[in-house]
């Protein structure tokens, strides 16, 4: 078990200015907590989870500096989970996400806790920068729903789908932050995703009311059945988390130059999908023999039409 401590700052909320939403300091030691901690460490032992390069983050934190992690995305909470408790056990600093706005701050009860689970709404472009000014690190999935909900998992396998998504390249400009890319590996087939379209009415729950957003996502299952409530019976493969060495973020950028932004952008985005491909390329070496026949079934499954 976790040994929970709190972290400064404080736990005292302050409404930022023009902003909705308040800033409340990370604690662990919040039940809420203790239990998704809890949670964590048993799909952690459940996906043999591990975690390659914490010392680039280590190190990172070890300058001063604000830390930015960007990843890639998949449909369920269990992927940033598990790399928030390996973090918080190997390095002692719990990290913060910034999350869907509809799914976790409009959903009943759900919205209730997420800001005690320390998730920050997406387009709350003031409080991110609190918070990372304060605690000195985020989390964020550039790609968001269109990676995670409408890509295709089997035709697209890995793919990074950033078009136009220049925020996180502007917040870590704004802070002069360290900039570092996450490869999940294994997190494509945590559920086997089909072609049936998850049906409107469906969608509409799921997503706070709003059917259209996500049109056209693909019903997915997992070891008992269909994908519904997150984290809930996925697949029994191996999940690893690859850090990489700090990208190459200019330290002269201007976050207000939106040509400058967007090249920059482009250029991460390669280098990240570059540094995704050849960690999926040595997959193997994070395999072990039940995470390969998971793999296999579901690729002769995809082959046949399922």
């Amino acid at each position: 078990m976790l040994q929970l401590t709190r972290m400064e700052p404080a736990a005292q909320a302050s409404r930022l200015a023009g902003d909705d939403v308040e800033y409340t300091a990370f604690d662990p030691g919040h039940a809420a907590n203790r239990a998704m901690l809890s949670i964590g460490e048993g799909l952690r032992l459940y996906h043999r989870h591990s975690v390659r390069g914490l010392g680039h983050l280590a190190a990172a934190l070890a300058q001063e500096r604000p830390v930015v992690l960007v990843g890639n995305h998949c449909l369920d909470v269990v992927d940033p989970l598990m790399l928030n408790v390996a973090v918080y056990q190997e390095v002692g600093r719990p990290l913060r996400f910034i999350g869907h706005g509809s799914v976790f701050f409009e959903t009943p009860l759900v919205r209730e806790l997420a800001p005690i689970w320390g998730l920050i709404p997406n387009r709350h472009m003031a409080l991110a920068d609190t918070v990372l000014a304060r605690e000195r690190v985020l989390v964020l999935y550039p790609g968001s729903g269109a990676e995670a909900i409408l890509r295709s998992y089997w035709r697209e396998p890995y793919r990074l789908k950033w078009y136009g998504r220049v925020g996180f390249v502007e917040l870590a400009a704004r802070h002069r932050a360290t900039l570092l890319f996450v490869a999940g590996l294994g997190i494509d087939e945590l559920y086997y995703q089909t072609d049936l379209r998850i049906p409107a009415a469906v969608m509409r729950i799921l997503n706070a009311g709003d059917a259209e957003y996500y049109h056209g996502a693909r019903l997915q299952l997992g070891a008992l059945g269909p994908h519904v409530v997150p984290a809930v019976f996925p697949l029994p493969v191996r999940v690893t988390h690859v850090i990489s060495p700090p990208l190459g973020l200019s330290a002269d950028l201007d976050p207000d130059d939106e040509v400058a932004v967007r090249r920059t952008q482009v250029r991460l985005w390669a280098e990240c999908q570059s540094f995704l491909d050849r960690a999926i390329a040595a997959r193997d070496r994070d395999s072990d023999t039940l995470d390969r026949i998971v793999r296999t079934t579901m690729y002769w499954m995809h082959r046949l039409g399922l």
